[in-house]
């Protein structure tokens, strides 16, 4: 287990080390020029473009400025903002619970019914399954920016429940704000969950060990937790840890339509403006997230299968 937890580690920080190589590349290579957003789009003299040179590090060499940014980077130090001259480091802190927020509350809808709704399914042939199927076609279908589009119409404005903008005050207040933007950013991922659970559970019933402890006596209830639901985790699992990482880059868009003050909105009004170390300090931010979440579904697949631990592919 200690060297599966070392590889891991490893591969991990190898992997946030390419990642932030790669983000920092692609906007030193990108078009556009920081001084024209320090300076408003005016002319100024080579004095006072020498000085915001010297002041923003755009003066030095790509290594320098690479080695410079990523040794800040590990002590929670993304630079200075070009447009609001403040440090990106207390501009994500200040926008970071947001993100962070709406995330898990759709990360808990998904789980808690994406995998319900998959166990009904599996375990209830007919009427009750093909509803779900049916269900869980149209939200797959729907991208997030048209689920938002269409819980705001009907759920904020048409019947007025719930808020469609801004952030709320106190927890419950939070938990208001962020229903809908939370079941825009859930809708797909739900689905597809659902569908994968089915297909598992489904796959599980038929197997026959399951058919064995059926003709030992043994419970309905003990049968699903025991055989039916405990091999079934591990693909619930994989698709799961995938599709809520993936709502990282995803709660962009949820949270430019109900104008939350997240990063992902942030990060999308930064690139406009070409604020550089914005968009690198959110992009690392996000990406270390996405990474860390994806190491933690593989610690639970040793957790879940044994055989992980080893190095081998489960059967």
């Amino acid at each position: 287990m200690v060297r599966f937890l070392l590889r891991r580690l490893l591969m991990l920080v190898v992997t946030l080390l390419v990642s932030s190589f790669v983000i920092f590349t692609a906007l030193y290579i990108a078009p556009g020029n920081p001084i024209a957003t320090l300076s408003g789009g005016r002319s100024l003299p080579p004095e006072a473009v020498a000085q915001l040179e010297q002041r923003f590090h755009l003066d030095q060499p790509f290594p320098v400025r690479y080695w410079e940014w990523l040794s800040g980077a590990v002590q929670g130090d993304f630079g200075v903002s070009i447009s609001q001259r403040q440090d990106v480091s207390s501009l994500i802190a200040s926008r970071i619970s947001t993100t962070l927020e709406l995330v898990a509350y759709a990360s808990a809808i998904i789980l808690v019914v994406g995998v319900g709704m998959g166990v009904v399914g599996g375990l209830k042939p007919g009427a009750v399954d093909t509803g779900l199927l049916v269900v869980t076609t149209v939200l797959a279908a729907l991208p997030a920016f048209v689920a938002s589009t269409f819980l705001i119409g009907t759920f904020s404005v048409g019947l007025g429940w719930f808020p469609s903008l801004g952030n709320g005050e106190g927890f419950f207040g939070r938990i208001h704000h962020l229903t809908l933007p939370a079941v825009a950013l859930a809708g797909a991922s739900m689905a597809l969950v659902a569908r994968v659970t089915r297909t598992s559970v489904r796959g599980e019933m038929n197997r026959e060990h399951v058919q064995t402890a059926v003709s030992r006596g043994l419970s309905r209830r003990t049968i699903i937790r025991r055989h039916v639901l405990r091999n079934a985790a591990i693909p619930i699992t994989t698709v799961a840890g995938i599709t809520i990482a993936s709502l990282i880059a995803l709660a962009a868009v949820v949270e430019r339509a109900f104008t939350l003050n997240g990063l992902g909105s942030y990060l999308v009004s930064a690139a406009a403006s070409k604020d550089f170390a914005v968009v690198q300090g959110i992009s690392l931010v996000l990406v270390t997230v996405f990474v860390v979440l994806n190491t933690i579904v593989d610690l639970l697949y040793a957790l879940l299968d044994p055989r992980v631990e080893l190095g081998t592919r489960a059967t």
